[in-house]
């Protein structure tokens, strides 16, 4: 789409040749989404027809969360704004297992949590399988990671096939159509070939960009987010004062928690990462940075994920 280039020698009028660049990039936008339904209703013409409807349960909509999925006429629409024709290729296996969020709130979402139900496939433990999908800034807010007022978010089954996009078309985030990603898919194909496998998709839970959380949360999203936020503060307060050898020494001990838990998996990650500073920039911009994890809040004038 960038690559649009004037083909023809002669001299011409700048408004003209423009407004032909103009029609010419409309025209085929037009094309290529046409394309892109054509494509997908090729693959998947009868998938609606043939495969059991995925049941969809959204507790946050009169909070203003709307989840669209393959059966609604708005859907295909939205798809096409998120993905490109090459993704939505990719994505005919799953794609009507998917869903759009849209933000009809009036507020920033710093993450939210969808979780996949497989009834009929059982997992060791005797329950049926669950796949949690939970999209997020990952640590201070900053709003040009967040999910904004009017913005779109596909969520698929197959975990980093994920895009968002603003309220205005403008993609922010899309899917890496790479060997890995066609391995993943792959694994998806092989582990639901059963096309009328049943799947429940619950919209579990929503954190704005205050913090505030809203949604049943029965992955435990407010005490998973709150246990990281806990972890690194505690790691700056201990490593505060610490200097030379004390404070590579101190490093290496937190990189090596493991991850057996939200605490320590944080504490190791962000330990891990403090040594790479030290060892490529320096003792002082390694101080900074945990001044800046001790004094840096991650939600709005909070450090900690609440119900109203």
């Amino acid at each position: 789409m960038r690559n649009a280039r004037l083909h023809r020698g002669e001299l011409r009028s700048p408004r003209v040749e423009g407004m032909e660049e103009f029609s010419r990039a409309r025209i085929g936008l037009h094309v290529a989404s046409m394309i892109a339904f054509c494509l997908f209703m090729s693959i998947c013409g009868n998938c609606f027809a043939q495969e059991r409807p995925m049941k969809i349960s959204n507790p946050l909509q009169g909070s203003g969360i709307v989840a669209l999925d393959a059966s609604s006429p708005e859907f295909m629409p939205e798809v096409q704004k998120l993905l490109t024709p090459a993704a939505i290729s990719k994505a005919a296996p799953f794609l009507t297992r998917s869903i759009v969020l849209i933000n009809n709130t009036n507020e920033f979402i710093w993450g939210f949590t969808v979780v996949y139900q497989y009834p009929d496939w059982i997992s060791p433990a005797g329950t049926p399988w669950k796949h949690r999908i939970s999209p997020s800034c990952g640590g201070p807010a900053d709003r040009n990671r967040m999910l904004a007022p009017g913005a779109r978010f596909l969520v698929t089954p197959v975990s980093d096939f994920l895009a968002s996009a603003t309220r205005d078309g403008g993609m922010i985030l899309q899917p890496f159509l790479d060997e890995g990603m066609d391995r993943m898919i792959n694994q998806f194909k092989a582990q639901h070939p059963d096309a009328n496998e049943r799947v429940e998709a619950t919209i579990d839970s929503v954190i704005f960009e205050d913090g505030v959380l809203e949604g049943p949360d029965s992955e435990g999203m407010m005490a998973r987010t709150n246990e990281r936020v806990r972890a690194e503060k505690d790691l700056a307060v201990s490593l505060s004062g610490l200097r030379g050898d004390a404070l590579r020494a101190r490093l290496l001990l937190d990189s090596h928690r493991g991850m057996r838990d939200e605490y320590s998996g944080r504490t190791s990650t962000v330990a891990q990462s403090l040594i790479a500073v030290l060892d490529q920039r320096g003792e002082n911009a390694t101080v900074d940075v945990v001044e800046k994890i001790r004094n840096t809040h991650w939600f709005q004038n909070a450090d900690h994920v609440r119900r109203k």
